[in-house]
């Protein structure tokens, strides 16, 4: 790619990172993290049930997976058991708290993207939906 191609997508990525507030220390002024954030979340839609499931699906190391798991336990979001088959291993689920909280996020992200775009008129809507289409069949295998 040429160097003002890539800039303008370091732009972007700058620009979009800020607007959802990655780089804040808790989403949506709520006591958790992003990455915290994001394992509820993915345990939810994905129903992973061990963290070794969620570091490998979030391409997370699992020391740093383990450590923000236990955040969550601590919290009261996440609740651990021993597996009936294999009772060295540790099951892992939301709780109702959790739940709840994931429900929460979930809500908070919609509005989001509706204040994100709230700006533009339908037309403009969709064409920035087609945009995001087209982005996650280039690099994500077609998205969800």
């Amino acid at each position: 790619m040429k160097p003002n191609e890539l800039a303008t997508i370091r732009y972007f990525n700058r620009e979009y990172t800020e607007i959802l507030g990655i780089l804040n220390k808790n989403v949506f002024n709520i006591d958790l993290s992003w990455p915290e954030a994001r394992i509820l979340l993915t345990m939810r839609t994905e129903r992973l049930t061990t963290m070794n499931a969620v570091a490998l699906f979030l391409n997370i190391d699992k020391s740093y997976t383990s450590r923000l798991i236990n955040h969550l336990l601590r919290k009261k979001l996440v609740n651990k058991t021993i597996s009936q088959q294999d009772h060295r291993s540790n099951v892992l689920n939301l709780t109702a708290q959790g739940i709840k909280l994931c429900k929460e996020l979930d809500t908070k992200s919609d509005d989001q993207i509706e204040k994100l775009l709230s700006g533009l008129d339908v037309d403009q809507k969709q064409e920035f939906y087609k945009a995001v289409v087209t982005i996650n069949q280039l690099l994500f295998n077609g998205g969800k």
